[in-house]
């Protein structure tokens, strides 16, 4: 009986210490093969290297010596429209707690764009596919600021698309009518230091931010012009609740350095 204990005891600790020493995963970062331009080309995009399912996106992070650089492409035109409606968040964390340390709020959330794709949606399906296209047109328009948060060396809060630091996002549409995230972060406005030895690691985390379900009003109709409908409704229409999620991920990067 004591022998079978310390089998059970050792067979334990091993069990511990094997999972106390399972690495993370951990992916690694790129080193552009030149400047990073933002949209001098749609063919650098035709080979993201990541796929994320929850939210549909292929992704890819660079970084150089100097900055990070990060390239989205969302295909799914009912996702393009809840980022343009609900606004998204990329964020940075360069410590090893995975918290939403320094952000990028773009674009930021737009409830008549919202308002728009949800009552096209209801009423005339056919009728989405122009109405996305007017969104589309207005939206680069109608998003000239982004919001930071925590960053350092620049002054946090609304600025332009391109700050004074070099931070840096824009959205286009490319040829396929696919949605096109970019973004530059230079390293001195999230890291103390400039100089990045290729061993630290970064947390990025994409959140896409929910849209807000609509509730109907005393009188019994939805609110905002919405269809007389209640919002469970509304929820089974084309698989609409997925509209009415966040959608966030987490992954975990290792910095490369060009030599």
């Amino acid at each position: 009986m004591k022998n079978k204990k310390g089998l059970i005891i050792i067979m334990f600790s091993f069990t511990m210490i094997t999972c106390a020493c399972s690495p993370v995963t951990i992916n690694k970062t790129m080193v552009p093969s030149g400047p990073f331009v933002l949209n001098e080309s749609t063919a650098k995009y035709q080979n993201m290297r990541f796929y994320n399912n929850i939210t549909n996106m292929f992704y890819s992070l660079s970084n150089d010596n100097d900055n990070l650089y990060l390239s989205i492409k969302i295909n799914d035109e009912k996702m393009q429209a809840k980022i343009m409606a609900a606004g998204m968040e990329i964020w940075i964390d360069t410590t090893a707690n995975s918290t939403k340390q320094t952000g990028i709020l773009f674009p930021l959330a737009n409830y008549n764009k919202m308002y728009l794709y949800k009552t096209s949606y209801i009423i005339n399906n056919e009728s989405l596919i122009q109405d996305l296209k007017v969104m589309k047109q207005n939206f680069l328009f109608e998003q000239p600021f982004m919001l930071l948060i925590g960053f350092m060396n620049t002054t946090n809060g609304l600025c332009s698309l391109e700050d004074n630091s070099g931070i840096k996002v824009k959205i286009t549409w490319n040829n396929t009518n696919s949605m096109i995230y970019e973004a530059v972060i230079p390293f001195n406005t999230c890291y103390k230091e400039t100089d990045i030895d290729g061993l630290k690691t970064i947390t990025l985390t994409i959140n896409i931010n929910a849209l807000t379900m609509p509730q109907k009003s005393q009188s019994g109709r939805c609110s905002k012009g919405m269809p007389d409908i209640t919002p469970s409704e509304f929820c089974r229409m084309e698989n609409m609740c997925t509209m009415f999620e966040n959608n966030i991920f987490i992954e975990k990067f290792r910095l490369e350095v060009k030599e």
